[in-house]
């Protein structure tokens, strides 16, 4: 079918995984302020800190939950009822999100494109990709450019 032109879809706003030092400090002032967050009870403040966990780099559902002092049950229920969404619905996104960002700004292969967004298999961040975006990584870059 045609390609379309649009923006990633993603909420998220991709940050560069690869700013050593800049990216560990602010890792380190986004959990402080997240564990503050999670804290509060309105739905927004849980989600803005895992967010904000996952901006700073967490790949893992139970690397948030660890970050924030929460238990991974108690995180994955209290997301789920109070948003709607998962942690781990919440990194594939960003991880997506990174991936429009840098088909969009780099001459990069797509393998070394998953690799950079945390896929090890090519194959499966192209399927994913396809799956929420409605195109290939590919395609995606063409109607983009």
């Amino acid at each position: 079918g045609e390609v379309v032109r649009r923006q990633c879809p993603l909420p998220e706003r991709a940050v560069d995984l690869r700013a050593d030092r800049l990216g560990d400090f602010l890792a380190e002032v986004g959990e402080e302020a997240a564990r503050r967050q999670a804290g509060n009870d309105g739905p927004r403040r849980l989600l803005d800190a895992v967010r904000s966990i996952i901006n700073a780099n967490a790949i893992t559902p139970v690397e948030v939950s660890e970050r924030l002092g929460i238990d991974l049950r108690k995180l994955i229920d209290r997301l789920r009822r109070e948003s709607g969404n998962t942690v781990a619905r919440l990194i594939r996104n960003r991880q997506l999100s990174l991936g429009c960002d840098l088909l969009n700004t780099t001459n990069r292969q797509v393998k070394e494109i998953a690799v950079a967004c945390g896929f090890e298999d090519v194959t499966y961040f192209c399927r994913i990709f396809k799956q929420r975006l409605g195109v290939s990584p590919a395609e995606y870059r063409h109607a983009n450019r």
